[in-house]
């Protein structure tokens, strides 16, 4: 009860009582402080938490420690973590560590992401796309492995989640620019709205003239303001591009 008021604050006096607990000889007490340490972002307590990924037996200390680390964005050992962990097949572990991959992942955690989209693509879905679309962006990518992105296009055509299914859509248009065309214009038939959504916010990202009037035809048939806002702002962004190119 203690730890969970101290929890409600962030000084410096709670964050050092909060790291004296790490060493508690009650292993919720430490699951806990390793918990609230994450969510107040303490980077000093970065490599005491970090240890416990490489010494702890206790798997939810490391679930915690994995998440932890994710929140305050600092992991000094992070290749020594991602190589020690990207063999793991539980789930209770493999969702922390998606997110740690997340924020820390390289390269070199593909084949890792690929093995998992091979035993099990729809469990970790969104978990999945989060992690490569945050190694995209943190190392500066421009492309992915052809192999694993077969892989999700792949999921992204038996994905039963219509939101997973538009953010995993985003991701690989992006990657694939105007070749994903046919994909997306594909998805704005669905009865879905998320679908649907989702495919107009995409058009308006990398659509072409011909597009106009497909979006203009969805327009007429539905009733949906959000639909409509959509459209809207697609249109208006595809109209912006011909323009620029007539410059």
């Amino acid at each position: 009860f203690v730890i969970d008021s101290l929890s409600q604050e962030s000084s410096i006096k709670v964050r050092e009582i909060l790291k004296r607990r790490l060493v508690d000889e009650d292993i919720n007490i430490v699951y806990t402080a390793i918990e609230y340490l994450g969510n107040l972002q303490d980077r000093e307590s970065a490599d005491q938490i970090e240890s416990f990924l490489f010494d702890s037996d206790n798997l939810m200390v490391r679930c915690a420690s994995l998440l932890s680390l994710s929140k305050i964005k600092h992991s000094p050992n992070r290749d020594k973590v991602i190589e020690n962990y990207s063999n793991i097949e539980n789930p209770m572990i493999v969702f922390p560590f998606l997110k740690y991959l997340e924020v820390f992942g390289t390269e070199s955690a593909f084949p890792y992401i690929e093995m998992l989209l091979d035993a099990n693509n729809q469990i970790y879905g969104k978990e999945i796309i989060d992690a490569v679309q945050g190694i995209i962006e943190s190392n500066e990518l421009s492309q992915i492995p052809e192999s694993l992105k077969m892989k999700l296009e792949s999921v992204a055509h038996t994905m039963s989640n219509n939101v997973n299914r538009y953010e995993l859509t985003k991701l690989l248009s992006r990657l694939e620019g105007k070749d994903s065309l046919p994909e997306v214009r594909e998805m704005l038939r669905e009865r879905n709205e998320i679908s649907k959504l989702g495919a107009i916010e995409i058009l308006g990202e990398i659509g072409d003239e011909s597009d106009i009037e497909r979006l203009e035809a969805i327009a007429e048939e539905t009733d949906s303001d959000e639909l409509l806002e959509a459209i809207g702002d697609a249109v208006e962004k595809i109209s912006e591009r011909l323009e620029k190119g007539d410059e």
